[in-house]
Parts: C-alpha cells; sequence; structure tokens
C-alpha cells in the first residue's frame, strides 16, 4: 500500500504540472452540493492546522486531496464538490459558498491583506467548529489522515 504523504506529493506535481484533470472521481460519480458538509470540513481543516488557513488556495488544495484519497479508497469524495480547472489548480464555486457561510455564521473570521506585489490574499482564523452533523467518526479520520502529514510541508510546497 502506498504511502499518503508520498501519494499526495505526486499527486500535487500533477496539478502543478497540469497533467491530472480536476475531477479525482471515476465512475460516473455525479457531485452532490452540500455546503453545510463543505463547511464542516472547512472548519474541520483549519481546526487542525492549528485555527488559522493562510490562503483560500491552500484550502481548495486541501480539499482537492481529500477527495482525491477518498476516491481512491472508497470510490466516492468525501466532500461532492465539483471542481473545475483554474489558474492554480482545482476550483469551485461550492467552496467559496462555504467559506461565506462560515464568515456570514460568524465560525471564522477573514483578515484581507496584500502580498509584495500588491495582490489580495485572505488569512482565515477559526473562531468555532460548526456542529451541522454532516461528519462521521470515519470521516474525520480520512481527513485528519490526509491533512496531518500535509502540516510539515511549506506552504509553497503545497500549493
Amino acid at each position: 500500500m502506498i504511502n499518503i504523504l508520498t501519494f499526495i506529493k505526486s499527486t500535487l506535481r500533477l496539478i502543478k504540472k497540469r497533467m491530472l484533470l480536476c475531477f479525482p472521481y471515476g465512475g460516473g460519480f455525479v457531485a452532490t452540493r452540500n455546503i453545510e458538509k463543505i463547511s464542516e470540513i472547512i472548519a474541520y481543516i483549519i481546526s487542525l492546522m492549528g485555527g488559522k488557513a493562510y490562503s483560500k488556495t491552500q484550502i481548495v488544495k486541501l480539499l482537492y486531496l481529500i477527495d482525491v484519497v477518498s476516491s481512491r479508497r472508497t470510490k466516492r469524495p468525501l466532500t461532492g464538490i465539483s471542481y473545475r480547472s483554474y489558474y492554480y489548480g482545482p476550483y469551485s464555486n461550492d467552496i467559496e459558498d462555504a467559506l461565506r457561510m462560515l464568515l456570514e455564521q460568524g465560525y471564522m473570521m477573514g483578515d484581507k491583506r496584500i502580498t509584495g506585489d500588491g495582490k489580495p490574499y485572505y488569512v482565515y482564523t477559526l473562531n468555532a467548529i460548526p456542529h451541522f452533523n454532516q461528519l462521521n467518526a470515519s470521516e474525520r479520520s480520512l481527513i485528519s489522515e490526509c491533512v496531518k502529514p500535509l502540516l510539515k510541508l511549506s506552504l509553497d510546497q503545497l500549493l
């Protein structure tokens, strides 16, 4: 069995080279939109990261990698997000909607910052983990298993 960190690193390399399609699901799976579940997953990911995420791109990549691992193991993605190819890899408006929901309901704060070259980005700080009862113990375990090894990578390595 392949080491999960090795698998995720190879997946990241393929995304950077734009050699991996943004739809990790095989077998004709159709994504189903569940913003509460996506929101709960995002909040759980940020909690594993110590309560802060330093870019939206970081969150998107982690969600995508969780879906890739879930699809390989169970033939179904965990999040139900429908991804499309974008400038920096996979992307989905579902993630925007979930982030907006977390911000509007006070579960997290988004601090807008500007990079050295004048581009805006957000730092997300978790206030509380929502409990929409969308995640079971095995799903939380899979998320932890995927995210914890990635905490050792720098932001540049992940992105």
